[in-house]
């Protein structure tokens, strides 16, 4: 049933490729608050991390801004701030899924050593991807 969602979701978004991270962040939102099962989650949260150009952002924001931009430099400045705003969202939506993964295969005692390790590299190079 949440497979079908996110299909509904990804079709919907082809239409309107404008706002298809607004979209796709919302309802990455909807799916943490609904509880949806992490791999769902973490489907649609790399979706929208993978739809945020990050190395322009990280290139945008790393050369000083001129004191006096023009209505262009500034729309393009807001948008980068937007995107830089959604790209953190999804970040730290992804972390704290993996956390909470990670606290649920500690607590068990079935889960394998190899699983915990691969949870706990995923905790580490998001919360790395995310202080950059």
């Amino acid at each position: 049933m949440a497979a079908l969602r996110v299909e509904l979701v990804d079709e919907a978004l082809q239409q309107q490729p404008n706002s298809q991270i607004e979209l796709s962040l919302a309802h990455l939102q909807k799916l943490v608050k609904a509880k949806q099962p992490l791999d769902i989650v973490l489907e649609l949260a790399n979706k929208v991390i993978g739809m945020i150009d990050a190395p322009a952002l990280a290139a945008f924001f790393g050369f000083r801004t001129p004191t006096t931009e023009t209505a262009t430099e500034k729309e393009r400045r807001s948008q980068q701030e937007k995107e830089r705003t959604q790209l953190c969202t999804a970040l730290q939506i992804k972390l704290s899924a993996l956390v909470d993964a990670l606290r649920e295969s500690n607590s068990r005692k079935d889960t394998e050593p190899a699983t915990r390790d691969q949870l706990l590299a995923e905790v580490q190079a998001t919360h790395t991807e995310l202080q950059v």
